[in-house]
C-alpha cells in the first residue's frame, strides 16, 4: 500500500490491525467469516480487473503469453532433478505441497472447519476451499505474467529505473501506471490491499484468541464460566493485536525478503 499512496507502511499496520482488533473482539469467528466474504470479493474483483485491462493493454491473451515464452517464464514442466535450481516442476510440486498442507491444518482453517455443523458439512468445505485455492493461485500467477509482459513491452524495469525500491511494490506500481487517469480504480486497489490484509489479521487473532482460552485457559480454570472464558477470549484478541503490530512494524523496516541463501549465488 506504500507503493500506491506513499504512506508509511507503519502507519497502515497500526490501523488496520487496530480495526481488525476492534470487530474480532466484539464479533468473534461470525464477524471474522461475514467480513472475509465481502473482502474475498473486492480482492478477486480487482484481479479480474488488472487481468482484464492488462491483456487489453499489451495487446490480448495471445501477446502475454508469447512475451513470457520467449523468455522462459512458462516452462512448466523442467523436470531437472537440480535442487538448487529455484523453479523446476519438482520444486514447485513439493514446494505446494508443502505450502498447502500448512495452510490447511493451520488454526484458521480448523477454526472454520469446527464451526459447520456436521463432518459432512466440513469435507465439503475443505473440497470446496481447495478447488478455490488452486484457482485463486492460478489466478495471481496470470497476474505476475500480465505484469511482466506490461512492463517488458514498455522497456521499463520498475526496480532498475528506481521507480520502486521493493519487489513486492510491482502490483502497486503496474495498479498506479496501468490506470493512470481513471478515476476510482487505484481507490479500488487500496481497497483490495486493505481487505487481504485485514481478512488475514482478523483469522489469525480470532484463532490465536480460540487457542489460548480453550487449550491453556480452560484446561487451568475448570469452574470459569462460559462469559468469564469470552471476556478473557477478548482481552486475548486486544493483546495479541498489540504483539502483531509491534512485530509487523519491525518486518516493514527490512527492505525485502530475501531468497535462501542457496540462491544467492545462482
Amino acid at each position: 500500500m506504500e507503493g500506491v499512496t506513499g504512506v508509511s507502511a507503519w502507519i497502515y499496520v497500526v490501523v488496520l490491525t487496530s480495526i481488525a482488533v476492534v470487530y474480532t473482539s466484539l464479533g468473534g469467528i461470525k464477524a471474522v467469516v461475514v467480513t472475509d466474504v465481502v473482502q474475498g470479493v473486492i480482492m478477486i474483483g480487482m484481479i479480474f480487473a488488472i487481468l482484464i485491462c492488462g491483456c487489453i493493454r499489451v495487446g490480448g491473451v495471445s501477446e502475454v503469453i508469447e512475451i513470457n515464452r520467449q523468455t522462459g517464464r512458462l516452462q512448466i514442466f523442467d523436470f531437472d532433478p537440480n535442487p538448487y535450481k529455484r523453479h523446476t516442476f519438482w520444486t514447485l510440486a513439493i514446494g505446494c505441497g508443502w505450502i498447502c498442507a500448512g495452510i490447511s491444518l493451520s488454526p484458521p482453517i480448523v477454526q472454520r472447519l469446527n464451526s459447520t455443523r456436521s463432518i459432512g458439512d466440513a469435507k465439503k468445505v475443505a473440497a470446496m476451499s481447495i478447488q478455490c485455492f488452486v484457482i485463486l493461485q492460478i489466478l495471481v500467477m496470470c497476474e505476475g505474467l500480465v505484469a511482466y509482459a506490461y512492463f517488458s513491452q514498455k522497456g521499463c524495469d520498475p526496480i532498475a529505473l528506481q521507480h520502486i525500491s521493493n519487489p513486492n511494490q510491482i502490483i502497486p506500481y503496474l495498479v498506479t501506471d496501468l490506470f493512470a487517469g481513471v478515476p476510482g480504480i487505484t481507490g479500488l486497489f487500496l481497497a483490495a490491499l486493505c481487505s487481504a490484509s485485514l481478512s488475514t489479521i482478523s483469522s489469525l487473532l480470532s484463532s490465536i484468541s480460540a487457542v489460548t482460552s480453550e487449550d491453556f485457559i480452560r484446561p487451568r480454570f475448570k469452574k470459569a464460566s462460559e462469559q468469564s472464558l469470552t471476556q478473557f477470549s477478548k482481552v486475548s484478541v486486544v493483546l495479541a493485536g498489540v504483539v502483531c503490530i509491534g512485530i509487523a512494524i519491525m518486518i516493514s523496516q527490512v527492505q525485502w525478503v530475501r531468497l535462501p541463501t542457496a540462491y544467492l549465488g545462482r
